[in-house]
């Protein structure tokens, strides 16, 4: 519910749900030992127990969805920077689980994993939440990136291995493809290293993109899937500047509008006190507001 409060900008909302749910409890629980999200395999060979081992893992997939979609509102793709996200070690911590939970995902390359929950949670929360991280303007005032620049070729290699699984769907290769230029890019201006392998298959999977791009654009092509989220703008818009600018405006009018409120009102008093100055002398219906025609229909 919080993070379907905070969802899109708006820096009062953002701000009561991070004071609701700080980010190290948050951390707490998604890497917690105890939410696990795979079956064990003692319980599948003995039967025992299994039923209730895959219920327990569906509902901690759940728990992540949840808690990274809060992460990923609150936290990252906001109306004003949350520094803390920037300075401190949690946002690590996550994408640590997040690329175990990549591994379990596409543990077996030719075999689709029989857990949607997880399968979900990977796709439309865990990229999400990578690719609102690295593109985010924020980010690049972030000290700690160039510390652990280690996590960032992980999270490289798990997004291209994912994208290497025949299972995966064409809806969501977008988004995997969309995650793998966020943190490519990344590495290349933070001046991080990739493996020459690692570099060769992200070249692969940027040149195959480009020729995808090339073949949409095409008059005939009809494409049926759409990315759930769309790729950031070069140059963002500066949120904090248009807030700004937006009070101006507001201290502005305020100012222009005000003394004519003020005369509004006055004018209003003014006839309340004396309502027969609106007719002509001599009138009915100056002689009826004189003698309180006027005042007695409001009861005044």
């Amino acid at each position: 519910l919080l993070a379907a409060c905070a969802e899109g900008k708006n820096v009062y909302t953002e701000i009561k749900c991070t004071s609701l749910l700080p980010l190290e409890d948050v951390v707490r629980v998604v890497t917690h030992e105890d939410c696990i999200t795979e079956v064990s395999a003692s319980a599948i060979d003995s039967g025992t127990g299994a039923c209730a081992d895959v219920k327990l893992t569906c509902l901690c997939s759940q728990v992540k969805i949840a808690y990274v979609n809060f992460v990923n509102h609150c936290y990252v793709d906001t109306e004003v920077e949350m520094k803390e996200i920037y300075t401190s070690n949690h946002i690590w911590k996550l994408f640590e689980d997040f690329t175990v939970d990549m591994a379990r995902v596409c543990n077996k390359r030719e075999k689709r994993l029989s857990d949607p929950i997880l399968e979900k949670y990977i796709i439309n929360v865990v990229f999400d939440t990578i690719n609102a991280f690295f593109s985010s303007p924020f980010s690049e005032n972030s000290t700690s990136l160039q510390t652990h620049h280690t996590i960032v070729i992980q999270l490289l290699q798990s997004s291209v291995r994912l994208l290497d699984c025949p299972w995966l769907q064409q809806q969501h290769r977008g988004q995997v493809e969309t995650c793998i230029k966020t943190l490519s890019l990344t590495a290349k201006n933070r001046s991080i290293s990739l493996p020459l392998e690692l570099e060769a298959q992200i070249n692969n999977v940027l040149s195959s993109s480009a020729l995808n791009t090339l073949s949409r654009s095409n008059p005939n092509y009809k494409s049926s899937t759409r990315s759930s989220r769309s790729i950031v703008s070069s140059n963002p818009w500066d949120y904090k500047n248009i807030i700004e600018k937006l009070q101006d405006i507001i201290n502005t009018l305020e100012d222009r509008l005000k003394p004519l409120v003020n005369a509004e009102l006055s004018v209003l008093v003014d006839v309340l006190h004396q309502p027969e100055l609106l007719f002509l002398e001599g009138t009915d219906a100056r002689q009826r507001c004189e003698s309180g025609g006027f005042i007695s229909k409001y009861g005044l």
